[in-house]
């Protein structure tokens, strides 16, 4: 045999391992869920696993529909989350008050005196990196440390959570 064809040959358990194994070796299970603030489907808002369960893991999120609904993203469009543990997070900002009082009109190509310092923040996961917004909800339900939601995803089993908000 040539020697490429001894070194692809050599080489291919190995290449097959990695590409069947999906990259990270992570096997999300579906996850769906109902999003509701004070008895009402919250539409169009953030929803965020955030992982707790140690090493092994990832979070996910998921953007509610206007009932409420989300599924969970993790690798690839409503995979759903990696079994484990997780602190949940949910944010709904009002985009008409988005940048108002920074001069920012995306639709008219004006992004603000302060759109590089904004951006270099945002990217650099300082607070207040972003754009102020109005949240529709209690601002406590977008920080980890302060919404108190917990959720466990477990393998084979109907991981279909509602949280209520109040």
């Amino acid at each position: 045999m040539p020697p490429t064809q001894t070194v692809f040959v050599s080489l291919l358990p190995f290449l097959l391992a990695v590409v069947g194994c999906g990259g990270d070796g992570l096997n999300p299970t579906p996850v769906s869920g109902t999003i509701n603030y004070r008895g009402k489907p919250v539409a169009d808002a953030q929803v965020t696993f955030h992982w707790t369960g140690g090493e092994g893991g990832r979070s996910a999120s998921g953007k509610t529909d206007a009932q409420g609904k989300f599924e969970l993203t993790t690798n690839s469009t409503n995979d759903g989350a990696v079994p484990g543990d997780y602190a949940v997070t949910v944010a709904k900002f009002d985009a008409a008050a988005v940048g108002k009082s920074e001069g920012i009109d995306v639709e008219a190509g004006n992004y603000g005196a302060n759109y590089e310092a904004m951006m270099n923040a945002a990217a650099n996961n300082k607070p207040g990196g972003a754009v102020p917004m109005s949240n529709e909800i209690p601002a406590k339900f977008n920080s980890v440390a302060e919404s108190g939601i917990k959720r466990s995803v477990a393998s084979g089993q109907n991981n279909d959570f509602t949280i209520d908000l109040e």
